[in-house]
């Protein structure tokens, strides 16, 4: 599995509206776990920091536009799963 980069927007298995992705490995407060990703409701964006969904990628249903996907996205993301590795 390879993440994706910042700015794409998927359908989640288990919601109602798309997600924008907005950040990897978020923990949720208070717990051990660290998550995949971190992401809004699209097109709404960030109302609220109760809206901030924490997702894995194996919950993510469909990918409905894959952002930016340049030489820098891709050493970031290698950079990104290299630190979920350890």
């Amino acid at each position: 599995m390879s993440l994706l980069p910042i700015g794409t927007i998927v359908s989640l298995s288990n919601a109602t509206k798309k997600i924008l992705i907005i950040g990897y490995l978020p923990q949720e407060i208070g717990s051990d776990e660290v998550y995949d990703y971190s992401g809004v409701p699209y097109p709404d964006g960030l109302i609220d920091s109760k809206r901030l969904l924490l997702f894995n990628h194996k919950q993510i249903n469909r990918i409905d536009h894959l952002s930016l996907d340049d030489q820098e996205t891709k050493d970031f993301i290698k950079k990104v799963e290299k630190i979920k590795e350890d």
